[in-house]
């Protein structure tokens, strides 16, 4: 997924003819931004905790390794729900796009939410 990537954050509204993408706002964020900082500061904005709203952005600046663009897509939720997997635990493919974005670097490389079912191969023994 990381080899497709947006010049903004922000979601994915539709084609244009030339073959690249609209962007734009996020639900309760704005947009599209053009920097990882922007997304930080709109995020920390939106942070319903005072201490963590001022946290994130005095540290906007530094929380991305690649403020600029481009910016790869963010599932949005991804979970095991929105997983399909074949009897051997195989990844068959990830539905539920309805919330993708394109992210900043940090957001996109997220981890699945609430793993209720671990494959046996990777449970305790």
């Amino acid at each position: 997924m990381s080899q497709i990537q947006l010049p903004k954050i922000g979601t994915i509204t539709g084609i244009n003819p030339d073959g690249t993408y609209q962007q734009g706002p996020i639900p309760g964020l704005g947009g599209p931004l053009d920097t990882a900082t922007d997304f930080f500061k709109a995020w920390a904005a939106h942070a319903s905790v005072g201490s963590f709203r001022h946290l994130i952005n005095d540290l906007a600046d530094h929380l991305s390794i690649r403020n600029e663009g481009l910016f790869p897509p963010c599932h949005g939720d991804f979970g095991h729900n929105n997983m399909i997997f074949d009897d051997e635990w195989r990844l068959l493919g990830v539905i539920d796009w309805e919330s993708a974005f394109a992210a900043p670097w940090e957001i996109a490389a997220e981890f699945s939410l609430t793993p209720t079912t671990i494959p046996r191969a990777m449970d305790a023994p």
